[in-house]
């Protein structure tokens, strides 16, 4: 099975999931929305979608592509991964930020955690999150075990 898999990321975290999952899968194109050409989505046999949730919302470029792309998606497995460090908001994540039957769709969805790295972030982001999550130092909450389910769930295993 040939897998896109097409990120966004603000300081990495999600591009290091979208790694991950690139060695847990085979035949994978591991695409950052921002900075590389989409590949026709029509091209693989299923596809997995990562961003970072920032206040409750994912990146605008990955809702643009969920729209312009909607229909090809429903004919594909397709599973949605999120980053962040506030986990336990994952169900209204999503239905804030996808449409109701593209989720139901969907063959897996999960919120795998986050990395919080002070040198990233300026300085009202460091404020921000020092406000909402109390973190002031490097914080690495991805969750080998959830992203690993991920990837079982994507390859029917």
């Amino acid at each position: 099975m040939k897998y896109l898999i097409l990120y966004a990321t603000k300081y990495g975290a999600t591009k290091e999931v979208a790694e991950k999952l690139d060695s847990l899968l085979d035949e994978t194109d591991v695409i950052n929305i921002k900075t590389e050409k989409i590949p026709d989505v029509s091209m693989f046999d299923a596809v997995i979608i990562g961003s970072p949730v920032t206040a409750g919302m994912v990146k605008a470029s990955i809702k643009d592509f969920i729209n312009a792309n909607k229909n090809e998606l429903m004919t594909k497995p397709l599973g949605i991964y999120l980053c962040g460090l506030q986990t336990d908001n994952e169900e209204e994540y999503l239905e804030q930020n996808f449409p109701k039957d593209l989720l139901a769709h969907a063959k897996t969805k999960s919120c795998v955690g986050g990395i919080y790295d002070p040198n990233k972030c300026g300085f009202f982001a460091r404020v921000a999150i020092k406000k909402v999550a109390k973190l002031t130092e490097y914080t690495n909450t991805l969750d080998s075990t959830k992203i690993s389910e991920f990837a079982k769930a994507m390859t029917g295993v």
